[in-house]
């Protein structure tokens, strides 16, 4: 499992691709998507990208960055043919306070094929969501 550190992700975005669009699953290749915000960092590596994979296989790694009483929380996406749809994938949370990180290792699966893979890092008071931040690996932040 890769492990965050102050030079890949904390406190901005961080987005390394050298995408070859029109690749196909043959040509996978790593690929990591990341990005922070107030009180969190975190990231997903897919071993096993290319447009249009159908399972892709996940290490996901989330930091809580703040001592403030919040939990943080984060969960990949994907977008399917033509960017049209979205798939928002499970959250994944960090509840043990300021330092403390969560990674999990898993896969996504769309028969219709991924064709942008991305990631939402968030912080909550309970329910609600108090700030956050997503970016892809193709479109950028968002």
């Amino acid at each position: 499992m890769k492990r965050i550190t102050k030079a890949s992700v904390f406190g901005a975005v961080a987005v390394m691709a050298s995408v070859v669009l029109g690749a196909t699953p043959a040509s996978a290749s790593a690929m990591e998507v990341g990005c922070g915000t107030t009180g969190a960092d975190g990231f997903v590596y897919a071993s096993n990208w290319a447009p249009g994979v159908t399972k892709l296989n996940v290490e996901i790694e989330l930091k809580d960055t703040l001592a403030d009483g919040h939990h943080v929380q984060i969960r990949f996406m994907s977008k399917g043919p033509g960017l049209a749809t979205t798939t928002l994938y499970q959250w994944h949370s960090v509840t043990s306070g300021n330092g403390t990180a969560g990674d999990w290792v898993s896969s996504a699966t769309d028969p219709n094929g991924m064709y942008d893979m991305g990631v939402t890092v968030a912080r909550f008071e309970g329910a609600d969501q108090l700030n956050a931040c997503s970016v892809w690996l193709l479109e950028g932040a968002a």
